[in-house]
């Protein structure tokens, strides 16, 4: 059902949920694994967005997807990754459309009231914006329990 899995990731827990339910997915269709992890420079403070800053990110990235990568293909899954720039969930997007994927899964941290109104939702912009399925693994952040 789904030949091409897409799955955003940023190292954290919710992402290693995503990464599992993603993997599980694509072993079941026999699909391919995609691990995309993104480099927003727009995110940091301008005072410590250098090049050096980016390098060490993309470096952390690639480690990641590395770790992604080798995990799956442990599992029997064909997989490869990539690192790229720029906005997550415009990236995230674009990616979907430009390698032919059927579903994307990634993970959100359930936030509420003025913690979501902070830190945004890239899951929710690629919610609304892509072609595909989205399929969004909820782990309740326990730090905005109390935002309910």
């Amino acid at each position: 059902m789904y030949d091409n899995v897409l799955v955003p990731t940023d190292g954290s827990d919710v992402s290693e949920k995503a990464v599992e339910h993603a993997i599980h997915q694509a072993k079941q269709d026999g699909g391919k694994l995609h691990v995309l992890h993104t480099v927003d420079a727009d995110t940091l403070p301008s005072s410590v967005s250098s090049i050096s800053v980016d390098d060490e990110f993309k470096e952390m990235g690639e480690d990641i997807v590395e770790g992604v990568v080798k995990q799956a293909e442990s599992e029997g899954v064909e997989a490869e990754g990539t690192v790229i720039s720029g906005s997550s969930a415009e990236q995230i997007v674009k990616y979907a459309d430009e390698h032919d994927i059927d579903l994307i899964v990634m993970g959100t941290h359930g936030r509420t009231g003025i913690g979501r109104v902070i830190s945004g939702s890239v899951t929710e912009h690629v919610v609304r914006s892509a072609t595909v399925p989205v399929l969004v693994i909820h782990i309740e952040d326990p730090a905005d329990a109390d935002d309910d």
